[in-house]
């Protein structure tokens, strides 16, 4: 329920900061194009308001990662914006649907050339501040945060009906499209872009495809192909929804298939049948880590990492246990000595928690029963970490070198 709460909380964050900015300064174009001061696009103070204005969605993303320790900084903004993580994949996708995007309405006839190839090139890059930058926002932030809780269509729909209601204003400033156009269609044309970006964004989280093919599909449209409206835009616009849903289909299967094969199952031998701790595992008795005994570890597994947490501490998700470096062996053995190194785990180390460089198992407040979690992972290297950090800092660290991951739960009362 918390957590439902804290995705909520984030998206209106976002919501208010993006439209807030974006409708301050394109109101402020407005005013400007009612005086007679600025049609778009002239190169006046109106210009600067409406890239400020364009850009909002990517500037509220900024703003919201402040507020992240692990997460602050332009550094790592550009390094979460601009990286490809399938090249030739990615870009193969991004032609595919601008190929769609104006090659089915040119069947019918419903297209005009309005200028030359030289300038679809020139002005591509200058489009990232006209439209590009948005996706960082729209499709970045926004969109995985829907589908956690709508699924990829619904999300979409709703990413796509919350666009719509944002590009308003543009329909008061001379010069746009939505000022002389009908909005009607530019919607019809906007749920078409809407499913393709984010079945770029599908393909492997990278957001940069999407800024590219949004840039690009902009100045084909200002500078190259103009599409009428009609048949032939909404033939475009149904045949983008259709591959882009046949792209998340091919990529839900394989992070389905991807996800079996990560899952790292195992068996703790401190956990009865019915999923209870064994008292000797506590804190208790005699407080000793229990063994576990791996099914399926990966041969290119080098290490082992276990977690042990209490998941009805006031703390959430409170430590008790963290040790990393263990041996990639099927077995590991019962009673994993105490101390910073453990000789006899090649060094393995452990960290702070509950457990200060040791096993700390279940101990809560006599009569109150609590659930715990040990969790595995299987680590494709050696972590050159010192022993002195916590969990958040090894899972910061482990990040990119986590083949496998798994979980067991178990319950403990005393009464």
């Amino acid at each position: 329920m918390f957590k439902k709460i804290k995705l909520r909380n984030k998206i209106i964050q976002y919501l208010i900061i993006a439209f807030s900015i974006t409708y301050i300064f394109w109101g402020l174009d407005i005013i400007l194009s009612i005086l007679g001061l600025y049609e778009h696009p002239a190169y006046n103070i109106g210009i600067v308001f409406y890239v400020i204005a364009a850009c909002a969605p990517a500037i509220a993303v900024y703003i919201l990662m402040q507020s992240d320790s692990d997460k602050k900084g332009i550094r790592y903004f550009l390094k979460s914006s601009f990286k490809f993580n399938k090249p030739i994949l990615e870009i193969t996708l991004i032609a595919i649907f601008i190929t769609i995007r104006f090659g089915v309405p040119f069947l019918f006839g419903g297209v005009s050339v309005i200028g030359s190839l030289w300038q679809v090139i020139v002005f591509a890059p200058v489009m990232l501040l006209f439209g590009g930058l948005e996706e960082i926002g729209w499709r970045g932030y926004l969109q995985p945060k829907l589908e956690s809780k709508f699924g990829f269509v619904v999300a979409t729909l709703m990413n796509c009906a919350i666009w719509t209601v944002w590009h308003i204003p543009l329909c008061f400033i001379k010069g746009t499209y939505q000022y002389s156009g009908s909005y009607f269609w530019f919607v019809v044309s906007l749920m078409g872009s809407a499913f393709s970006y984010a079945a770029l964004h599908k393909v492997k989280g990278s957001i940069i495809p999407c800024i590219i093919a949004h840039a690009v599909g902009n100045a084909i449209v200002s500078y190259g192909i103009s599409i009428h409206e009609g048949i032939g835009m909404a033939f475009s616009t149904c045949t983008q929804i259709l591959f882009a849903t046949f792209v998340f289909i091919l990529c839900n299967r394989k992070e389905s298939d991807k996800l079996d094969h990560n899952l790292l199952k195992f068996e703790c031998r401190g956990i009865d049948a019915q999923g209870k701790f064994l008292l000797e595992y506590t804190g208790y008795d005699r407080d000793i880590s229990p063994e576990f005994v791996i099914e399926n570890l990966s041969p290119s597994a080098q290490t082992i990492a276990i977690m042990l947490e209490d998941l009805c501490h006031p703390i959430k998700n409170f430590t008790h246990w963290i040790v990393w470096n263990l041996p990639a062996t099927n077995v590991i053995r019962k009673e994993i000595p105490s101390g910073k190194s453990i000789e006899v785990y090649r060094n393995a180390k452990q960290g702070l928690a509950y457990g200060w460089h040791r096993y700390a198992g279940p101990k809560p407040p006599k009569g109150k029963k609590h659930l715990y979690r040990f969790t595995l992972y299987a680590l494709d290297c050696e972590m050159d970490l010192p022993a002195n950090i916590f969990k958040k800092t090894f899972l910061k660290k482990a990040e990119g070198h986590i083949l496998q991951k798994g979980e067991i739960t178990g319950e403990f009362v005393v009464k």
